[in-house]
């Protein structure tokens, strides 16, 4: 849910090259199909030679994320859309990687559940 809709927001804001991973291919294919992301066989596929990298997992898998994500993106920026950040704070001391935040969930999952929760838009506009 929220990976497609940062993803999504990304393209709104005229990035083209917006790559992502799921281990589920069905959302993988489901992000694809919405134009969220261009599909890629792999996480440290799609981190490779990123400037930012969002890890949008649940948040038991967060830590060993966003660590490979750093490797797969040694000048990359990264960040997390996880509701906890004990784990993170204690497991990373890299500088590239700071916390992210994430919006209160909903009863659905994955890209069809996207919300459109990043905006480009002056306010007022």
């Amino acid at each position: 849910m929220i990976g497609a809709s940062v993803a999504l927001a990304a393209r709104r804001a005229g990035l083209a090259d917006v790559r992502g991973w799921d281990a589920d291919a069905g959302m993988l294919a489901t992000a694809a199909d919405r134009g969220a992301v261009a599909p890629a066989p792999s996480a440290e596929a799609a981190a490779a030679d990123s400037d930012l990298v969002v890890v949008a997992v649940p948040v038991a898998l967060l830590s060993d994320a966003a660590e490979a994500a750093l490797a797969a993106a040694p000048e990359a920026t990264v960040t997390d859309v996880g509701s906890t950040k004990a784990a993170l704070a204690r497991t990373i001391a890299d500088p590239r990687f700071v916390g992210g935040t994430r919006s209160p969930g909903r009863r659905f999952e994955g890209p069809r559940a996207r919300a459109p929760i990043c905006s480009t838009a002056p306010r007022g506009s």
